[in-house]
């Protein structure tokens, strides 16, 4: 039996002085697009110091080359991110030399600046070991991003690798790439290959919700977003699911996703919530919107806002403040225990993300929301008119755009050929206008666009 394996690519052994990550930082680029990993506390860089002062073991580091696009060579850190970080806080001046190592040195607790020739001396000899894998170096190759990231996974075994990160470091998925960029706090510019710690294309709502991203929280709620556009509707939103949506994009084309149904759902979705709440007090002080605070009543909002954006609902700008006014109330409602309030009991405890639980709650705001704003009414679900429809309105008028001849002109100038002619809602639907004959009338198609343009919000 043959056995597949991956192309292959060099593993090559290399020792670097601690200057180097110091004085060519730009060549190292610490925080390579699939990975997001906190720092480490002062005490463990610390630690760290101390282990190379003393010479002590320290694990090799892992290093990619890779050729970028104006053809400098840099080192991708796939794993040894911490300890490279620590070492250039050190010569930054941002650490001291441990106090633990006051049995060898008098200058141990001063920063590198302070410390005497001889010290530096020491800890300029000092080195780190990699192994540079090489034969890797297109960082657009969605095969060789494959490779590093099952590099990067495997390396993390027995470290706190949560699920995010793992499906975040899926370059090759278009559908991980889609909620990396509108979520993410922080992007990559690939053009210079280095990491950026902000992003010029993320979706102004994650600016406001009152969640924070440390641990990709943004992007696991812009992913079940998604899930919930591609099933129009509740659906299951738990980690088997949201592995699902990105590995099904695996080597697509990031344009794929972004012409998407789903995507193009969310997106607008997304716009309508940033307009409901970007007149929150709260927001245009700088801060976010207290009440968007736990990812299931986030969730919850959503869906109730997305069967008003896409439904057959009369709902425009007009009831944005309405909207918001009602978010306030429920938190308000929610966040006040009254043992006889058992629907408000029963949303608290469906806090999961199986589709019952997702249900559940989004049939009770639902509820509460139109009992909340009764005045929006549903639109006729038939927006067009039918083929008969449009005949039986054409013979009614006789063909005579009724704008024009409101305008002055004659029945023989205003009248449009059958095959040109719209059929036009005298009451538009927008406006809660019924699809139905007596309701039509015909319009020139320059008449109509000037209607429908006026009616625009």
């Amino acid at each position: 039996m043959s056995i597949i394996v991956d192309k292959p690519y060099s593993k090559e052994p290399k020792t670097f002085a601690l200057q180097d990550f110091h004085k060519n930082q730009e060549l190292f680029i610490t925080r390579p697009p699939y990975q997001r990993k906190n720092v480490w506390p002062n005490q463990t860089k610390e630690s760290l110091i101390e282990s190379l002062f003393r010479r002590h073991y320290v694990p090799d580091i892992v290093l990619r080359e890779v050729h970028t696009p104006n053809h400098i060579m840099k080192y991708e850190v796939v794993d040894g991110q911490q300890r490279i970080i620590a070492i250039q806080d050190f010569f930054d001046d941002l650490i001291k030399l441990p106090k633990e190592l006051s049995d060898i040195t008098s200058d141990a607790g001063k920063t590198y600046s302070k410390l005497s020739p001889e010290v530096k001396n020491h800890i300029d000899q000092q080195t780190l070991s990699a192994t540079v894998l090489g034969g890797l170096t297109n960082p657009h190759n969605k095969n060789y991003q494959q490779i590093v990231a099952k590099v990067f996974w495997n390396l993390q075994q027995g470290k706190t690798l949560s699920y995010m990160e793992v499906e975040h470091s899926k370059l090759y998925s278009a559908s991980r790439n889609f909620v990396t960029k509108y979520s993410d706090n922080m992007s990559f510019d690939y053009d210079k290959y280095e990491s950026l710690d902000s992003n010029p294309y993320r979706h102004r709502f994650f600016e406001i919700i009152n969640v924070d991203n440390e641990r990709l929280d943004h992007i696991a709620i812009l992913g079940r977003f998604l899930i919930l556009e591609e099933f129009e509707g509740s659906a299951e939103l738990g980690l088997k699911y949201f592995i699902k949506l990105i590995d099904i994009w695996n080597n697509r084309t990031n344009e794929d996703f972004e012409k998407s149904p789903q995507a193009k759902r969310c997106m607008k979705t997304l716009d309508v919530l940033y307009q409901i709440f970007k007149d929150d007090p709260s927001v245009k002080a700088g801060g976010k919107v207290p009440e968007l605070d736990r990812e299931y009543i986030i969730i919850s909002i959503y869906l109730l806002a997305q069967r008003l954006v896409h439904g057959n609902w009369n709902f425009t700008p007009n009831h944005y403040g309405k909207f918001r006014l009602f978010t306030q109330d429920f938190y308000r409602r929610w966040g006040t225990y009254d043992e006889n309030d058992v629907d408000m009991i029963l949303f608290r405890a469906q806090r999961q993300q199986n589709k019952k639980a997702v249900e559940t709650r989004d049939q009770l705001i639902t509820e509460w929301f139109f009992k909340y704003c009764p005045e929006l009414n549903k639109l006729d679900p038939q927006r067009n008119f039918t083929y008969l429809e449009r005949i039986s309105i054409y013979r009614k008028n006789k063909g005579i755009c009724q704008t024009c001849i409101v305008e002055g002109k004659t029945e023989e100038d205003a009248l449009v050929p059958w095959h040109e002619f719209e059929a036009d809602h005298l009451k538009p639907w927008s406006r809660e206008g019924k699809t139905t004959i007596d309701n039509g009338q015909v319009l020139c198609k320059h008449h109509n666009r000037v209607k429908s343009d006026s009616y625009q919000v």
